[in-house]
């Protein structure tokens, strides 16, 4: 009797205790697991349990969650955990490493967003278009926090194609991604995101030419067709002229940088018409000698007080050319238009070791900064040349590179080719050479990426047509100026584009004669020599005045201008007409043109 009455009193004690323990469980734990899926990406782990029962916001979702979430996103998962070693983690500035972990969640059709230990954001964002989705994650980091290390890892069902340094190619169900512009340790399975850098890209990878590249989707507005690049260009154009006319009468403008904003000035001035107008206006200053070079003398004159001046400048840059050909020869593809500049001038030397160092340059060597150089020198090479162009075998480099580096805005209005800042006049550089190849060789992807990349560029200009010289993605996806940054001046910009053909520049005769060159206003100079007669035809608008330098003239009998003997005048230049001067010393030509008709021509009697 006593045992029964025991047993009862045990069995009714055990199922009190075991009530007990399940409401002790219901009321302390929390936690209830959770997975979702959110536009293209999948969202699991475990979430506190009242704050989504009670906190949910309209319009967003919003969770308290716990350190054991994961985002998935076609056969990748990253880790927002920091229990493991390799969790998610920060750099500090001084290098330090801590763990990180997110602390809450929100989410809305197409983006997660994470609030993450210590103040930090971490945002994952599935962007679809014409039937192509890519994975956008961003980070908004303090100023204590130099980056944020996000480890990721392969899905069963994923299989890696390809790992290169800053670039992993997967394939998921059939299709290739990979990401675009991050910062990946492909071995260590990470993603770094910095303050200067916050945007990842992972994105599907198609099949065009040789070059695993999605052109279409690094093309803004106006890229396609080059008459709608043109008139964005003409437009920018328009407003640059009204700028440096403006920049121009400023008070105490004329100085040596002032002279770029005077010079194109008159060349766009030339272009329309009104050279002759525009020089009248010229505020005198800008034309004292003092604050002008060679740039200008085209155009404004004063040829033989600048001579010297151009020979030093001439003699300078050579000579650093050469000093780069010994110990840095990188510089060949890493300062702009190297080889043109050599081939005008008939160097052969020069351009001959330039070449040899491309010959023997590990396309592995090559970095983001010499691509513009390589895309110039390949053009330069096809101008001045027959052959074999040795640059072909660097392109393959070149495009990967820019492939990888290549980012865009979260409202793909802008592009830009980068590494940890955008250099914006580096960006109008290699659209311009990148354009260039694409029209060349009739490839309109790349064409159209390049003229994307000035389009992205001149959106940026001020009312004057400057540009802030370096921009950087904020963590809201805009490419934004950095506000310690300087100015990129429009007339720079003006120069690059080569907008006028009016602009001053080189012109070769090597293939005529040896190492003659003319620095020129003309839009067209052509030469030819037979029977110790040289002649040049050098054309302008008729009734224009413009100023010729002809460099490595030897010594000759006499010259002719409209079938006349014309004898050297040291006032050549204060004559409302045609006159020249030689300088013995130097074997430069000088001449003034008047133009009576279109294409007046030179004669060189030795």
């Amino acid at each position: 009797m006593k045992n029964r009455i025991f047993l009862k009193i045990l069995g009714l004690t055990t199922l009190y205790l075991a009530i007990f323990a399940t409401l002790a469980f219901v009321q302390f734990n929390d936690r209830s697991m959770f997975s979702r899926n959110i536009g293209a990406l999948r969202i699991s782990g475990s979430v506190n349990r009242k704050t989504a029962e009670q906190s949910r916001i309209v319009g967003d979702q919003e969770y308290a969650v716990n350190d054991d979430i994961s985002v998935f996103f076609a056969g990748l998962e990253f880790d927002l955990s920091g229990e493991s070693g390799n969790g998610l983690a920060y750099v500090g500035a001084d290098g330090s490493k801590t763990a990180a972990y997110a602390e809450a969640m929100m989410f809305s059709v197409s983006e997660a967003r994470f609030h993450l230990s210590g103040g930090q954001e971490l945002s994952f964002y599935t962007n679809s278009e014409q039937e192509k989705t890519e994975l956008v994650i961003s980070a908004t980091l303090t100023d204590e926090i130099e980056r944020i290390l996000i480890p990721f890892k392969i899905a069963s069902k994923a299989s890696v194609k390809n790992e290169e340094p800053d670039r992993l190619t997967v394939e998921y169900n059939g299709v290739e991604y990979a990401f675009g512009a991050a910062m990946i340790d492909e071995k260590s399975r990470i993603i770094a995101l910095s303050r200067v850098d916050p945007v990842a890209f992972y994105r599907i990878v198609p099949k065009n030419d040789s070059v695993e590249f999605n052109f279409r989707e690094f093309m803004v507005s106006g890229s396609m067709e080059k008459s709608v690049y043109n008139d964005i260009v003409q437009r920018w154009q328009g407003t640059a002229f009204a700028g440096l006319e403006r920049r121009m009468n400023a008070a105490g403008a004329a100085s040596n940088s002032g002279e770029a904003v005077m010079t194109a000035y008159l060349a766009e001035a030339a272009r329309r018409g009104a050279l002759a107008l525009a020089v009248d206006t010229v505020p005198a200053p800008y034309k004292n000698v003092s604050v002008r070079t060679f740039l200008s003398a085209p155009l404004l004159g004063s040829l033989n007080a600048l001579l010297r001046g151009f020979i030093t400048s001439e003699s300078q840059k050579t000579s650093g050319i050469a000093s780069s050909a010994g110990s840095e020869p990188q510089d060949f593809l890493r300062d702009e238009k190297v080889f043109e500049y050599l081939a005008q001038r008939d160097n052969k030397g020069l351009f001959n070791s330039g070449i040899e160092y491309v010959e023997a340059l590990d396309p592995a060597a090559v970095s983001l900064d010499m691509c513009a150089g390589i895309l110039e020198g390949r053009e330069s090479w096809s101008r001045w040349q027959d052959g074999e162009n040795p640059f072909d075998a660097l392109l393959p480099r070149v495009f990967t590179l820019i492939s990888t580096h290549i980012k865009k805005d979260k409202q793909n209005t802008s592009v830009f080719v980068y590494d940890e800042t955008v250099d914006v006049f580096y960006n109008i550089r290699l659209g311009v050479a990148l354009t260039a190849y694409g029209e060349a060789v009739a490839n309109n992807g790349w064409a159209a990426v390049g003229r994307s990349l000035v389009i992205s560029a001149l959106s940026f200009a001020d009312s004057d047509a400057s540009i802030g010289s370096h921009l950087e993605l904020s963590p809201e996806g805009d490419f934004i100026k950095i506000s310690s940054a300087d100015t990129v001046p429009a007339a720079l910009i003006y120069d690059e584009l080569g907008l006028s053909e009016f602009y001053p520049h080189s012109v070769g005769f090597g293939q005529v004669m040896d190492k003659v060159w003319a620095w020129t206003a003309s839009p067209s100079i052509d030469a030819s020599i037979q029977d110790n007669v040289l002649d040049f035809y050098v054309s302008f608008p008729i009734g224009g005045t413009h100023y010729i330098y002809i460099f490595n003239i030897p010594p000759f009998s006499r010259i002719q201008l409209r079938n006349m003997d014309y004898r050297s005048d040291a006032r050549f230049e204060q004559y409302d007409a045609l006159g020249w001067l030689y300088s013995v010393q130097e074997q430069v030509l000088m001449f003034k043109m008047v133009h009576q008709a279109s294409i007046e021509r030179i004669r060189i009697i030795f």
